[in-house]
């Protein structure tokens, strides 16, 4: 029998004094050993937010929102009034197959086990508003799935149940004739007004950063949007004005940048739609915001977060009643690495749950081989499983707002906010976020942020695993799997040429559309394929390993040799420098090279001897500042002297003895927050010359 003890018990920390802050400021500054507080505890954001060590509800006092529950305005807690009781997130994998009948075959699989909405996205032929008989594209198949016509949507979507599974397209500028296709499926059905559920239309202010110029003027697209939301004025579930992040971030943005930059995007097509006759109100109504998340996860649950303060505040400005920012959310293909993807899977699920517990309306995780090629079956299943992880095991579709009174997260949101709104004003200042592209403001800001990035990575300020830190000295590049664009071009030309008849032409209308794409129109009749007279620099993807990776391939190219061999020189007692050694290790083979296995020695004679059985034309003398005192100048003397001459590099800061050590031939200091890209690529550049 236990013995029933509950009458004893009594709360232990009465029996201890509560430290107030100023109690735990003393303690932590009594461990900094004189090392300044605000350099040591303070963290300074890429958005320019200074991130305090210790969070307290003082820090949220001035906040209004704190009182507000789910479903109430500015919404920072969720649109819905039960959170995901009321509605689940939807499950929304984008499955970029190239042709039609691949992509069902993989969508049925999916929604099988789990998917709950169909995420198609077109490839880039499909995109500017050309099909493969249109003549020589160049793309199809490319980014996405190859769709020219309505029977090729009815090949993408057969068997799916369209009256309880919500399509998103992202189209581009095919975006009109895409949703005549799905209008006609949708009629022929039998799916009414109220059960119609999707996000279509295209996002020209995206198009055009990524392009550098659209297939189709801009004030066409505007014009196609507006018949668009016209005709879905009475059915509720299906939004027709996308808002898209995707540019920004996958440019190289921060967070707060790239939301403002969203946020002047969606101003601008508020404008664009108001000039056509739409009411603002049924403009905000059709607004679906598409946001990336990463694995910076609080910045990324504090975007979406800010996004529903600051989009309230947009509708209260203009005299609304707020409705809630409908989001849905996209893990970031910056953040994933092709030489070693399956680190991939713990980014994807660090940013799927920062999107979750932000209250996403839908989520598309990213398969871990997404960086690699075209995705297999075992990568969506991983990918699509970490939703139902989230949903079914964390049960954190069984929770509203998790993240609501937690001091960090909630001083987050309003500093990102605050942030953003500050980019959303430089914006307007420079006449609207089509002028600060022209003007070249935009792509300078993106640009600036992408290079502080790259340098947080280049000196292991921001770690990855696999690309810049604890990396695997055997990975091999996955064989990736790759589409011929020009063969698909052709195999599809074949197969679209069987069939007849052809339609043509707009119509009167949407409903003229949708009879055109009845009688077989292509994309290339529907899409007006004037280019537009609007060009801007284009703000190319970066992917943040790819340095890493194109250094690492570098290497590989070169093959086993001298000059991608480095050998570590240890002097002295290997238990003290022990940690010196952990982190040339880990940077050499970051940069694809072969660390040797090392021995000790206790003289430079030895040091030397030991090198020069090595055969390696890279030698890092590795010890104990006092150590180097009385061994580094002879050894380094010694190993420059080996014939071919190494680089002869020392790990760690010289201090008084840096001019002799360079004297005695050592030709560089690999310090903690050396430059890995600068220093490793400079290496690895050695070994093209060697070879």
């Amino acid at each position: 029998m236990i013995a029933d003890n509950s009458q004893r018990r009594t709360p232990l920390l009465r029996d201890f004094p509560a430290p107030g802050l100023a109690a735990w400021r003393a303690e932590v500054e009594r461990l900094l050993k004189g090392a300044p507080f605000e350099k040591a505890m303070l963290t300074r954001t890429l958005e320019g937010i200074t991130l305090q060590p210790m969070p307290t509800a003082a820090d949220t006092a001035d906040l209004p929102w704190l009182d507000t529950v789910p479903g109430q305005v500015p919404y920072v807690r969720g649109g819905r009034p039960r959170g995901y009781h009321q509605a689940p997130w939807l499950v929304a994998q984008e499955i970029p197959l190239p042709v039609p009948a691949e992509f069902n075959a993989a969508l049925r699989r999916d929604l099988e086990r789990g998917q709950t909405a169909v995420n198609l996205v077109l490839d880039e032929a499909g995109q500017a508003g050309c099909d493969p008989l249109a003549g020589p594209c160049g793309a199809v198949g490319v980014g996405g799935t190859s769709v020219a016509d309505l029977e090729d949507l009815q090949v993408c979507l057969e068997g799916v149940d369209l009256r309880r599974t919500p399509v998103m397209i992202d189209a581009g500028a095919a975006a009109l004739p895409l949703a005549a296709m799905l209008a006609s499926m949708w009629e022929k059905a039998g799916v009414d007004a109220g059960e119609a559920a999707g996000c279509l239309g295209c996002d020209p202010v995206s198009g055009l950063a990524r392009l550098g110029r659209l297939p189709v003027p801009m004030a066409v697209l505007y014009d196609q949007l507006a018949v668009l939301t016209g005709w879905a004025q009475d059915m509720p579930g299906v939004r027709t004005l996308p808002v898209r992040e995707t540019v920004w971030h996958e440019g190289g943005a921060d967070h707060a940048l790239s939301l403002g930059l969203t946020l002047a995007g969606a101003l601008h097509a508020l404008r664009e739609m108001e000039n056509r006759g739409a009411t603002l109100r049924e403009t905000v109504r059709r607004i679906h915001f598409h946001l990336t998340v990463d694995t910076d996860f609080f910045m990324s649950l504090a975007k979406l977060r800010a996004l529903r303060l600051l989009w309230s505040g947009v509708q209260q400005t203009a005299g609304l009643e707020p409705a809630p920012a409908w989001i849905h959310a996209r893990t970031s293909r910056r953040m994933m690495s092709a030489n070693e993807p399956y680190p991939n899977m713990l980014r994807v699920t660090t940013a799927a749950m920062a999107a979750v517990l932000a209250g996403a309306d839908s989520l598309d995780t990213a398969p871990f081989d997404a960086a690699v090629g075209l995705p297999d079956g075992f990568g969506r299943r991983i990918a699509r499983n970490v939703q139902l992880i989230l949903a079914h095991e964390c049960r954190l579709d069984h929770v509203a707002d998790p993240a609501g009174g937690a001091w960090h997260p909630e001083r987050l949101t309003a500093d990102v906010a605050a942030r953003a709104w500050e980019h959303v004003q430089a914006v307007e200042k420079a006449g609207g976020i089509v002028a600060a592209l022209q003007s070249g403001l935009v792509q300078e800001l993106i640009a600036a942020a992408a290079e502080r990035r790259r340098r947080n990575l280049a000196v292991g300020k921001q770690v990855m695993v696999g690309v810049n830190r604890f990396c695997d000295p055997q990975a091999e590049p996955p064989e990736p799997r790759r589409i011929d664009p020009v063969r698909l071009e052709a195999d599809r030309k074949v197969e679209l040429d069987g069939r007849a008849p052809w339609g043509s032409g707009l119509g009167a209308g949407f409903s003229g559309l949708m009879n055109a794409v009845a009688t077989g129109a292509r994309i290339s009749a529907l899409v007006d394929g004037r280019p537009d007279g609007v060009e801007v620099l284009a703000i190319p993807p970066r992917r943040d390993a790819a340095p890493f990776e194109a250094i690492r391939e570098q290497v590989r190219q070169a093959g086993d040799g001298p000059a991608t061999r480095v050998c570590c020189v240890c002097l002295g007692d290997p238990a003290r420098y022990m940690p010196r050694l952990d982190f040339v290790r880990g940077f050499f083979t970051a940069g694809g090279f072969t660390v040797l296995a090392e021995g000790f020695v206790s003289s430079a004679a030895e040091a030397a001897d030991m090198a020069s059985r090595a055969h390696a034309g890279i030698l890092v003398i590795v010890g104990e500042d006092a150590t180097y005192a009385d061994l580094a100048a002879p050894a380094a003397r010694l190993l420059k002297d080996l014939v071919p001459a190494p680089r002869v590099i020392l790990a760690g800061r010289p201090g008084d003895l840096e001019q002799e050590l360079a004297r005695a031939g050592v030709d560089e200091f690999l310090q903690a927050r050396s430059d890995m890209l600068d220093v490793l690529g400079r290496l690895a550049g050695n070994t093209e010359v060697s070879s």
